[in-house]
């Protein structure tokens, strides 16, 4: 065994402590409280050690999960008070913010199993942030023009929507059971 690959760990009896010492990349340990070969000497410290890389992962898990539902909760509520008006109305700046948006999302998803948040959460929260961003730039409370301008953009935006879900829902449907009679096997 490699000794940069993983650590076989034994128990020991006490005549194999005494007859033969361990194998380079191995680990013996005694059944009872005392450490035998390449731990003995190290008590607690190799226990210790590893809690701490945990607790690191553990916390930026959580951090990176706390940092992306924030941004998205923040985008969110400024655009649904309407609020920095410079950030609504440019196109680069809301073009920039939008795409943003969408790769905090996707980077949310790949990490989903790291992070703890459903993908269908993320993505709802991701739409529902988009849209509203998007809705109150056209300023439909100031004139019935901009009203217009934004029904007509949601209801374009539904049938495009609409059109990729009637298309892939069959699809998905066909792979599901062409999979369920075991049709892939013979791939």
């Amino acid at each position: 065994m490699d000794p940069r690959s993983a650590v076989e760990v034994r128990a020991a009896t006490d005549e194999e402590e005494a007859v033969s010492p361990p194998i380079a990349g191995e680990v013996t340990i005694a059944e009872g409280p005392r450490p035998v070969g390449r731990l003995a000497g190290l008590g607690s410290e190799v226990i210790k050690r590893s809690p701490t890389v945990a607790q690191t992962a553990f916390a930026t898990r959580r951090a990176l999960k706390a940092a992306g539902i924030i941004f998205l909760v923040v985008v969110f509520v400024l655009a649904l008070i309407g609020q920095p008006r410079r950030i609504i109305d440019e196109v680069e700046t809301k073009a920039n913010l939008m795409s943003a948006l969408f790769l905090v999302g996707l980077v949310l998803v790949v990490l989903e199993d790291h992070v703890g948040v459903n993908k269908s959460a993320i993505m709802l929260m991701v739409s529902a942030t988009m849209w509203t961003f998007l809705a109150v730039g056209f300023h439909p409370h100031e004139s019935h023009q901009n009203h217009e301008a934004l029904k007509e953009e949601l209801e374009r935006g539904l049938k495009d929507v609409g059109a990729i879900i009637l298309f892939l829902l069959p699809a998905m449907g066909v792979v599901e059971s062409i999979d369920h009679f075991d049709g892939f096997a013979l791939v």
